[in-house]
């Protein structure tokens, strides 16, 4: 998140139309606009209007303030038409309304409002957008900001932001306060007075995002509270006050609580796109999943079941799935997405999850590959697919298609760098790829971050220094053959020289086969005089420069014919070029 001064600082959210004004229940309808899907049942309007605020809301953060949440993570407002149905689904009794954030999207869950009510709604719209900026913000700050940032007006040429909420001023002035020690150091669940936990977090993160006083230094307040400094410790070394002066500027302030703070407008924002009317089976189909998110596994188990029996949905099954495994029940979370998948679910998601979950439990890879595939085709840009594919892919000796996944990911997390670096570098050595095997295998080196991954990029970066050899190695068991690595570049290897044979070279002239019963010996004549070399097994002797011949030793005189010897120390032979 872009952490902006005050009054720029989280100044937001929106008029939240009197869409959802109280009424008896009717069919749901379905609104989507460029950022966010409204499932409302107030009324027919009831949709588009809260569309068109939120879509206002949108503009007003990633316009004028630079923030706006992730754009790959859906967000989900649902609204009902009457505060009973909301009732049923609320997670706290105290709630007015309520924001949960899934691995797969936001929700934000609301009664119908009443005409210009639009605090309750902006309220969560702005923890949505603290959470989405990853900010770990202690309790009262964070719901101090959520407070000031529903106060928020906005129009196309000016917007404000400020002024009181006189609910929240009248209780405070009733003598009703926390000491900041306390209000520091509690949550709102865990107050005894949660109204005056809300009303005091508000007034006080008014005053240091409002007041002239503490404004210009509120963006170092928020990062030493990132940082986790307390909140008499922040106050002190960033506005050099403590806790009791704090406490003193803040009645005084509530005393006197200044006016709107004028902002610049938002905007042209699209028009709400028109609405449609949703089936039951999927108004049930979000309500199930709206039970998932907020934690009733129970119930949400009880709605996909019966609603697979009525209907054989796949995306039923898909819940059904997630269920299962928040249950820690495996065999049931896969038989679930299994059939999900049979009956061709359109969510990405659920195909990659159920591939990981039956590759750990080691399901056949066909079945693995067969969802990694079908979560690529309705995603193209799912990393996580791609990169496990990668992995199926080099070590099942596919190292070209295991480089083409790598290549189509998009982002890399800092915490899969090293990994994605290896593997793009071990495929690309496989496929003879050496130079850029090699550069991929230093970028592995700078992105480990144990010795364990320095060695391993260190091993790979080896492997593109050199290369696969064979060495005759000499044993108790006699001699045999063993791979070795040996620098690249080099002129050919004989895999006869042993270790230890203190190999010499020499030009020669070859003259003679000398052959017994015992062994063999080769004749040449060297600058520096005759040698005579011992062969004890002639299929243990490298013949070189012989393209399509079969050469064979014939004993007797040779015919002159020059050639290079390569001997060891005890005049053992051990290579023969031909010249």
């Amino acid at each position: 998140m872009n952490l902006m001064p005050a009054p720029r600082c989280f100044a937001a959210l929106l008029l939240l139309a009197s869409a959802c004004a109280a009424r008896a229940p009717e069919v749901w309808m379905l609104a989507r606009g460029s950022h966010f899907e409204i499932y409302a049942n107030g009324g027919p309007h009831s949709a588009p209007d809260l569309l068109a605020a939120f879509e206002r809301m949108h503009a007003f953060f990633a316009r004028l303030v630079g923030v706006e949440p992730d754009p790959k993570r859906p967000i989900r407002v649902i609204c009902f038409g009457t505060r009973q149905e909301y009732g049923s689904y609320r997670l706290q009794s105290n709630a007015d309304a309520f924001y949960i954030g899934t691995e797969s999207r936001d929700y934000i869950v609301m009664p119908a409002l009443a005409a210009g009510d639009f605090h309750t709604a902006a309220h969560e719209y702005a923890h949505l957008l603290v959470r989405s900026s990853g900010l770990t913000l202690p309790r009262w700050i964070a719901e101090g900001i959520a407070e000031v940032a529903s106060t928020v007006q906005l129009r196309e040429h000016s917007s404000s932001i400020g002024g009181d909420l006189p609910a929240r001023s009248r209780l405070l002035r009733s003598g009703l306060w926390l000491p900041l020690s306390d209000l520091f150091g509690t949550g709102e669940k865990d107050a005894s007075t949660p109204a005056v936990f809300y009303a005091e977090s508000w007034a006080l993160t008014a005053m240091l995002m409002l007041s002239p006083k503490y404004s210009p230094r509120f963006r170092l307040l928020l990062g030493s509270l990132v940082a986790r400094e307390s909140g008499e410790a922040a106050l002190r070394a960033v506005c050099n006050r403590s806790a009791e002066t704090v406490a003193r500027d803040l009645r005084a302030f509530l005393a006197h609580i200044p006016p709107l703070v004028p902002l610049p407008g938002i905007g042209a924002v699209a028009a709400a796109a028109q609405p449609v009317s949703i089936s039951p089976s999927e108004s049930r189909a979000m309500l199930a999943d709206l039970r998932l998110a907020s934690g009733d596994l129970d119930g949400a188990e009880a709605m996909y079941r019966a609603l697979g029996a009525d209907t054989n949905s796949a995306d039923a099954y898909a819940g059904l799935g997630l269920v299962e495994l928040r249950k820690e029940n495996t065999p049931a979370a896969l038989a679930a997405w299994q059939r999900a998948l049979e009956l061709g679910v359109a969510d990405a998601g659920i195909c990659y999850r159920y591939a990981v979950l039956a590759d750990l439990r080691n399901l056949p890879a066909i079945q693995v590959r067969a969802a990694l595939e079908k979560a690529i085709t309705l995603q193209p840009d799912f990393d996580d697919a791609h990169f496990k594919l990668a992995l199926m892919d080099k070590n099942g000796g596919q190292p070209q298609a295991a480089i083409d996944h790598l290549r189509a990911m998009r982002q890399v997390p800092q915490g899969r760098q090293f990994s994605f670096w290896s593997v793009m570098a071990e495929a690309l050595l496989d496929v003879g790829r050496r130079e850029d095997g090699r550069a991929a295998a230093r970028q592995a080196l700078e992105a480990a971050r144990s010795d364990t991954d320095r060695e391993n990029a260190a091993g790979i970066l080896y492997m593109a220094d050199t290369d696969l050899a064979v060495q005759l190695t000499s044993g108790p068991d006699g001699p045999h053959f063993r791979a070795i690595r040996v620098p690249h570049g080099q002129p050919e290897r004989n895999p006869f020289v042993e270790p230890g044979d203190a190999i010499q070279r020499a030009e020669a002239t070859l003259q003679s086969v000398d052959c017994s019963d015992t062994e063999v010996r080769i004749g040449v004549r060297a600058p520096s005089g005759e040698i005579l070399l011992s062969v004890p097994d002639p299929s243990r002797v490298q013949i070189r420069n012989t393209p399509g011949v079969r050469f064979e030793f014939t004993c007797g005189a040779q015919a002159p014919r020059n050639v290079l010897v390569e001997y060891n120390k005890d005049h053992v032979l051990r290579g023969l070029e031909l010249r």
